[in-house]
């Protein structure tokens, strides 16, 4: 769903007084003075103080508002319920009874994502569309409660079409045939390659080669600017894309942007080999199969000093073996050793799995294991030997780290396993694979390849 000039509906603080010079047509047609001003009584586009006043008048309009139920509604009064997880996220809930989650209300700004039964829908599409002027735009076909596609759904006097496929922020989600889910940015993809005059680039089966941290600076000459500007550009289109549904490309996109500002030439020439990557990749995505979640596991891995610098740590996090978080980065100090590396990794991985297992238990409302594995086996011990002491350690700092992993193992009762390297998911976020070892990765990845999509967003 999407509301229609949502900040146009914001009321702003009255405790604060916002001015603003006239638009010139308006000045000229009203014939102002140069210099006067208006006082803003509501929100405009272009405020610097609208996202947050919609922000927060959106949120007084639907914390903890109450649907009555109707005629036919077997479900009773339903309650919106705001969740402390993150900010614009409401559970929906009976009134009489919170411990039940029914659905769930996404809104990021202006763009809403609901999910429940069909009454749940119904009902609090139709209470947000009595709010604001909003369009309901589609509903995901899911034939377990009978909605098929080509259907419509009558909503607060609108017919809302049921798709095989629907678009929220971007990411395209479509129902496959075997009842899975498929998250994809192949429409997103195909209109930045043509913006950029490259949809009749060649692709690449393989990710340009990128020798992180040995490339010389750049001198900064009358080109730098110009150039630093585009990297910074492409590089974040890159960034949008990675984390998002392409988790493959996070690794080479990652090393790229501590790149552009060393070295913005050589990072255009990356980035364009990235684009031609994607373009011959450009219909893979993320599959979520239907099936039992019932354990948290969070893999871990690094790269160890691949430009005689820094390590790159690459972390997945799976629930019930669906991949919903993946991180690549490059470690804040300098490891003198893989074990090192892979100490570091160990406690980033640790700290993103536990906060996603709080976050998922929340929703779940019950508890899942959680697993924590790597394939560097002195890194293990050192967090797992009784005899080891971390006075040990050659740095106050990495003491410190593997202090803290092993107390918050026990603290969190996280199980602590030793995994292959070439069964490991984080591998594939740790550098640019070749060709083979990049296909395996994304099959541990959970990443699928889908046929161009004809569907109707």
């Amino acid at each position: 769903m999407d509301i229609v000039t949502a900040f146009m509906n914001a009321d702003l603080d009255d405790s604060e007084v916002i001015l603003l010079r006239p638009p010139p047509i308006v000045k000229k047609i009203m014939k102002m003075d140069d210099d006067e001003l208006w006082v803003v009584r509501k929100a405009v586009y272009g405020l610097r103080a609208a996202p947050k006043a919609w922000e927060k008048t959106r949120d007084a309009k639907l914390d903890n508002a109450i649907l009555k139920a109707g005629k036919g509604d077997a479900l009773g009064d339903l309650k919106l319920l705001p969740w402390d997880i993150s900010a614009g996220l409401w559970k929906i809930v009976q009134a009489d009874n919170h411990n039940k989650i029914l659905g769930v209300l996404a809104m990021y700004v202006d763009d809403g994502l609901l999910a429940g039964e069909r009454e749940i829908m119904k009902r609090v599409a139709s209470l947000i569309k009595g709010i604001w002027d909003t369009k309901l735009q589609a509903i995901l076909v899911n034939e377990k409660i009978g909605l098929k596609a080509g259907q419509t759904i009558r909503i607060a006097d609108v017919n809302v079409p049921v798709v095989q496929e629907a678009t929220f922020l971007g990411i395209q989600i479509r129902r496959l045939q075997d009842g899975a889910l498929f998250l994809t940015q192949e429409a997103w993809v195909g209109a930045e390659l043509k913006s950029r005059g490259w949809h009749t680039l060649h692709g690449s089966k393989s990710l340009p080669t990128l020798h992180e941290g040995q490339m010389e600076m750049q001198i900064k000459d009358t080109q730098h600017a110009k150039q630093l500007h585009e990297a910074q550009s492409q590089v974040g289109a890159l960034l949008w894309l990675s984390l998002r549904t392409r988790p493959d490309l996070a690794a080479c996109v990652g090393a790229t942007a501590s790149l552009m500002s060393h070295n913005p030439e050589e990072a255009l020439r990356v980035t364009k080999g990235i684009w031609r990557h994607v373009k011959y990749t450009q219909y893979w995505g993320i599959r979520y199969a239907v099936g039992s979640c019932d354990e948290v596991t969070t893999c871990s891995d690094a790269s160890w000093a691949p430009g005689g610098s820094k390590s790159r740590t690459g972390i997945t996090v799976h629930w019930g073996g669906h991949l919903i978080a993946w991180r690549s980065q490059r470690q804040t100090l300098t490891a003198f050793s893989p074990a090192e590396a892979e100490l570091d990794a160990l406690g980033s991985a640790l700290q993103m799995g536990c906060k996603t297992q709080s976050i998922i238990q929340s929703i779940a409302g019950k508890h899942f294991e959680h697993k924590l594995r790597g394939n560097n086996v002195a890194s293990i011990l050192q967090l797992t030997d009784p005899g080891y002491h971390t006075e040990d350690q050659r740095t106050r700092h990495y003491a410190l780290r593997c202090a803290y992993v092993r107390d918050h193992l026990e603290a969190s009762k996280t199980k602590l396993e030793h995994c292959s390297g070439k069964e490991l998911p984080a591998d594939g976020l740790t550098k640019a694979l070749a060709c083979t070892a990049l296909r395996k990765a994304r099959e541990l990845l959970g990443m699928y390849e889908a046929k161009k999509s004809n569907a109707n967003s």
